[in-house]
């Protein structure tokens, strides 16, 4: 692997979910969950870009990564994060997803995947992706709605034993439980283009040469 990184799963408690349904006018409390995250998701798309912001922590690659065969010479490339950089973990496209409900969401992967731009669902490489509980694929996203959603933009840390220190995880907590509090935005097709230039632009390592 050129690039390593956690991955870090999280999900809302029951509880809370639970009092929020009942708010609700909605009567099917996994429909309701999937909505949730959906709106979730595309909140996390367009301000996930601070994560990578504060916690990017790989400026150096190997000589070998820009030139074959020779090694252990160090290169800068001007980004704090090279895995999130324009160099880093993307498709060759910027993917457009239907957040308008989970079947049209797997759909819009789906979709990329019959196009031939991906081998698998799994090969979406995106900074926020929705989980089905058990099984990871899309038919199990659309029988059994979203478990949890998945942070792909964190750096190994090579200042924490675990490639991850714990006031990070915190941080990115108390950004998501912000979000979910904020009144939900149009996400159009061009918002979600820029969201991923942001995340490029975030991993630079003098963000005053970005701009979001």
């Amino acid at each position: 692997m050129t690039f390593s990184g956690i991955h870090v799963n999280y999900s809302f408690s029951k509880e809370l979910l639970k009092i929020d349904f009942n708010l609700q006018e909605e009567t099917d409390y996994q429909k309701y969950k999937n909505r949730f995250y959906l709106i979730f998701a595309q909140k996390m798309a367009a301000y996930g870009w601070l994560l990578v912001a504060v916690t990017a922590a790989s400026p150096l690659l190997d000589s070998s990564f820009v030139e074959k065969g020779i090694y252990d010479g160090d290169i800068f490339t001007g980004m704090a994060s090279v895995r999130c950089g324009e160099m880093g973990y993307w498709n060759e496209f910027a993917p457009i997803l239907d957040y308008h409900d989970i079947s049209a969401y797997a759909d819009s992967i789906q979709k990329y995947v019959d196009m031939g731009l991906l081998k698998a669902a799994s090969e979406l490489y995106y900074p926020i992706r929705l989980k089905p509980a058990g099984e990871n694929t899309l038919e199990s996203l659309r029988k059994n709605g979203v478990n949890h959603i998945e942070l792909r933009m964190f750096d190994l840390n090579p200042l924490a034993d675990v490639g991850l220190e714990e006031k990070d995880v915190v941080f990115a907590q108390l950004l998501m439980v912000w979000l979910v509090s904020t009144p939900n935005q149009p996400f159009s097709e061009k918002d979600q283009i820029q969201a991923v230039q942001n995340f490029k632009n975030a991993a630079r390592y003098d963000l005053k040469l970005s701009i979001f």
